[in-house]
């Protein structure tokens, strides 16, 4: 470990001195993305697609703030880091008192307090660089950006290993090789593709080129035509009740930031390889206030195919993950067919919009992925038709939104409300109920999991002054039918709080608390009897953020974990972090890094992290067990080019092997590394 502590540390010193130095152009301060982290309190099942679609959206508003004076609710939503009381109030503020003359002026709105500006500030501004109206020369004055990114783990794995007959498990080599290409012309034209490939796959599979590839070309905003989508696409229907494959933030420190809205239709640009759809779409505005989607989708996705008997055979699962490294997983892909076709229509009245929307799947062949337990309900046949109607308001200081969903016999329904209480109060009330056989096979709402689940949020925040905050939500939840590990009904609570300290510019300081209780099988079996039984996790964190100059910034974190299971064992865990970051104003060069210690009892006592990655990547380790964990970013920007590197490690104190069957490792630490180049042009 301090062999490696030392590399770092002398590669960090000599990447310093040696660019530091050189003569470079003047570049504007690079905004601060650790917030994005505010978006993963509730870690569990974090979507790496989501994520990525994040990240890209903020990376190019960077480039291309939006013009909070000419931009819609839609706009303004796409950022993901507002609630819609607070985009209420900006649109409000224009209509009754002109554009902003400065960012500074939001400062006047009830809502937006002062971290939440600082938060928005690098993605927004006041000026107009867009033309008001689509005009076809605008096509060929747009934006190029090529991005290629390698990553590898420098541990042999087992699966790469041959046996005694020169067979290995993994097909591929262990590079994971992302390659990505965008046109832009003021935002109005997208002309994209993306090629992927994950570590263990091959390069050119049975000759068809890389294992993942997406694209697309879209025109948006061209008179009636709001936008016209051909390949890739992503579709958000209402809050999510239907489909929802874009970007869902959770419950999180954010606690208002909980309604679902933007635009119907976006074009696909991230890696996920189940989580988007393939055809044709459009969004249609004959008049002014109505609005018409129509999508139509062909893909084909893993599955593990069974028959029944020589004419029929179903469909037992979805791969989901992609991957298709070995011989099983590569024989499952494009086993299935799922198509779809469907619409929505969305009539606007002043404050008042109502949205009409239906969504058809057809499966080839039809699926069964019911079990005896607590998958009885789940997806079996070859269609499942959903339709919904969903509604927003705005009233005074007041934000009601909500949908209600059919789905062959069954219902779910979500509402919501935001308010501003004062200046310095806001609440946010989240109602959601969704039966046991509603299936939400492409949809994302706000809760815990989304399916047979009911439950009512109540998120408070409170500015006391320019300098102290208090951001707390209780979520009350059921779930009227078995879950996996839970074989009855079941019930739970979750409760955060964090008290926040704030100086402009200098200093960000937090303690927080988090408890929930959840219940679950004294058994780790769905299959056996066993006594379901109450389970508590309590987490206790004290974070400190440090700008020490215009050029360093210091970051540390000591988070405690504990886990008790009624009748059961006790688990304990805590991790402390420091993070260092160097990003001069005037050179090319900004480095980051980590070094953490953690000591967890084990798995469910695991403490999660938001790492700085590269530019549109992100990392979110777990920490468990005992052992360190550090990493080093460097980037370096030259005219259009900008290249980065990392390199992270785990190192374990009392293990001599990490994971399982062919991803296993036979050593106590594992390092990855990853190098991305970007050119803009």
């Amino acid at each position: 470990m301090m062999n490696f502590f030392k590399l770092v540390s002398a590669t960090f010193v000599a990447l310093l001195s040696a660019l530091t130095p050189l003569v470079a152009q003047q570049r504007t301060e690079e905004p601060d993305l650790s917030f994005v982290e505010d978006f993963l309190q509730n870690d569990d099942g974090v979507d790496a697609a989501f994520l990525d679609e994040l990240m890209q959206t903020l990376y190019y508003r960077l480039e291309h703030p939006i013009n909070i004076n000419k931009a819609d609710y839609e706009s303004l939503k796409s950022l993901y880091l507002l609630s819609d009381l607070q985009i209420t109030e900006i649109i409000r503020h224009r209509i009754l008192y002109g554009d902003f003359l400065s960012i500074l002026e939001l400062q006047s709105l009830p809502s937006l307090d002062a971290e939440t500006i600082r938060r928005i500030s690098s993605f927004i501004t006041t000026k107009d660089d867009v033309s008001k109206s689509f005009n076809l020369p605008d096509l060929g004055r747009g934006d190029h950006e090529f991005v290629s990114r390698i990553t590898r783990t420098i541990e042999q794995r087992e699966g790469y290993i041959p046996d005694d007959q020169g067979n290995k498990s993994y097909l591929g080599d262990p590079n994971q090789i992302n390659f990505r290409y965008r046109y832009r012309a003021t935002n109005r034209f997208s002309l994209g593709i993306t090629a992927e490939k994950d570590a263990g796959e091959m390069y050119w599979a049975d000759g068809h080129g890389p294992d993942f590839i997406s694209a697309h070309a879209s025109i948006r905003d061209a008179g009636k035509i709001k936008d016209l989508i051909l390949g890739d696409y992503s579709i958000r229907l209402g809050q999510g009740l239907v489909i929802n494959t874009r970007y869902n933030a959770g419950k999180s420190a954010l606690v208002t930031n909980f309604a679902k809205g933007g635009r119907t239709l976006n074009p696909y640009g991230a890696i996920n390889e189940f989580n988007f759809f393939r055809g044709v779409a459009c969004t249609y505005e004959p008049i002014p206030g109505l609005e018409t989607t129509f999508f139509a989708s062909r893909r084909q996705v893993g599955s593990s195919i069974f028959d029944v008997s020589d004419s029929l055979a179903i469909a037992r699962t979805f791969d989901e993950t992609g991957y298709h490294r070995t011989l099983s997983e590569l024989n499952r892909k494009g086993e299935l067919q799922i198509d779809l076709i469907g619409g929505t229509i969305q009539l606007r009245h002043k404050q008042l919009n109502i949205g009409l929307q239906t969504a058809y799947y057809h499966f080839t062949p039809a699926v069964d992925r019911r079990n005896n337990t607590y998958g009885r309900y789940y997806l079996n046949g070859d269609h499942l038709l959903t339709s919904s109607i969903d509604y927003r308001y705005v009233f005074k200081k007041a934000y009601l939104f909500g949908e209600i969903a059919h789905q062959q016999g069954h219902l779910a329904q979500v509402h919501g409300l935001l308010m501003s209480l004062s200046r310095r109060a806001n609440l946010g009330l989240y109602y959601r109920n969704l039966s046991p056989e509603y299936i939400l096979l492409q949809g994302d709402i706000f809760g815990e999991s989304g399916v047979n689940e009911q439950g009512f949020y109540w998120g408070f925040e409170y500015q006391f002054n320019r300098n102290w905050s208090l951001h707390s939500y209780v979520d009350w939840f059921n779930y009227p039918w078995l879950r996996y590990r839970i074989n009855s009904p079941s019930a739970g609570h979750e409760f955060l709080g964090r008290i926040r300290y704030y100086i402009k510019r200098k200093l960000e300081a937090y303690v927080q608390v988090r408890y929930e209780q959840k219940e679950r099988n004294s058994s780790a079996s769905s299959d056996a009897p066993g006594t379901v039984q109450p389970n508590y996790l309590r987490r206790f964190r004290l974070h400190l953020d440090w700008d020490i100059n215009r050029n360093w910034n210091y970051r540390s974190r000591l988070e405690f974990s504990q886990y008790d299971i009624s009748f059961g064992n006790l688990e304990k865990g805590w991790m402390w972090y420091h993070d260092l970051i160097y990003h001069p104003l005037e050179q090319p060069i900004s480095l980051s890094g980590r070094v953490a210690r953690f000591n967890t009892d084990g798995f469910d006592s695991r403490i999660y992290a938001y790492e700085q990655d590269l530019i549109y990547t992100f990392s979110i380790p777990f920490y468990y067990l005992k052992g360190w964990r550090y990493y080093l970013n460097a980037r370096y920007k030259w005219k259009g080019f900008t290249l980065e590197a990392r390199v992270a490690q785990t190192r374990f104190d009392d293990r001599t092997s990490i994971g399982t069957g062919p991803a296993r490792i036979n050593t106590n630490h594992r390092t990855d590394v990853r190098a991305q180049l970007i050119y803009r042009f």
